[in-house]
């Protein structure tokens, strides 16, 4: 249980962030020696080392502010892709042939989690007015109730996974929530009175909890700076389709 009481160590009372000293590293003495080979590859290496750009403050315009990429990457960084290409032009054909499958492993596969997730969400209401009303007999809130019931239990079980992310194999924790998430989803039809269907999409909310967390997550461990946004962008993209697909498919099975 180490990976759960680490995190903990380092925050006072187990919750405050705390000031931390991370000291610098040690710097090697290098021997020089005096040869002409090793000035090549000196030279070398300083051509292809990283280009830093200092940038006056005074300049900056107003609008730099809604620039989350400012301070990411130099003009030279920026001037290498271009916003229409999924690849950028500097990798090689072992890259793409990484990235491609990542895409299909992670992004394709967060799309969807968060596209059925979200058609879940937004049957509830045309659940409601298809008959679920009448057939669970919810008054009044009932449905607001409902609703709140399933954010109670999605923001109280977001605060241990944000400490247990790191620690855990989310190869087989995301599935592992994926089922049981789909099970308990299927187990709504079962409901007949307000308190088992405020009982089950509580749990729900539980086990999509950790999702949103988990995939920003792993698109900062696998992808680099400039390729995020995009990846990030095909996974938006899952609540878009649950909002036009769920009243389509609530039609067509009515």
């Amino acid at each position: 249980m180490g990976f759960l009481t680490d995190p903990l160590k380092r925050l006072k009372w187990g919750f405050i962030p705390t000031r931390r000293e991370v000291e610098d590293e040690i710097e090697v003495d290098v021997v020089e020696v005096k040869s002409d080979e090793k000035a090549d590859v000196s030279s070398d290496s300083t051509a292809d080392g990283p280009v830093l750009e200092y940038r006056d403050e005074s300049q900056r315009k107003w609008y730099k502010f809604f620039d989350e990429y400012e301070y990411r990457l130099n003009s030279k960084t920026r001037s290498q892709h271009k916003w229409f290409k999924w690849f950028n032009e500097t990798d090689t054909a072992a890259e793409r042939k990484l990235i491609t499958k990542l895409d299909i492993l992670l992004t394709f596969y967060s799309l969807m989690a968060y596209w059925v997730k979200y058609l879940d969400q937004t049957n509830i209401n045309n659940a409601y007015i298809g008959g679920m009303k009448e057939g669970v007999g919810m008054k009044g809130n009932d449905l607001v109730n409902v609703q709140v019931m399933f954010k109670i239990g999605n923001i109280i079980f977001q605060i241990p996974f944000m400490y247990a992310l790191y620690g855990l194999p989310l190869n087989f924790v995301l599935p592992a929530l994926d089922v049981c998430w789909s099970i308990l989803t299927v187990c709504i039809y079962k409901v007949e009175h307000v308190g088992q269907l405020k009982a089950i999409v509580f749990f729900v909310g539980a086990f999509e909890a950790p999702a949103y967390l988990a995939y920003q997550y792993l698109f900062g461990c696998w992808y680099k700076v400039d390729e995020m946004a995009r990846r990030s962008m095909i996974y938006y993209f899952g609540q878009f389709l649950g909002l036009m697909t769920s009243g389509l498919l609530s039609g067509a099975i009515e």
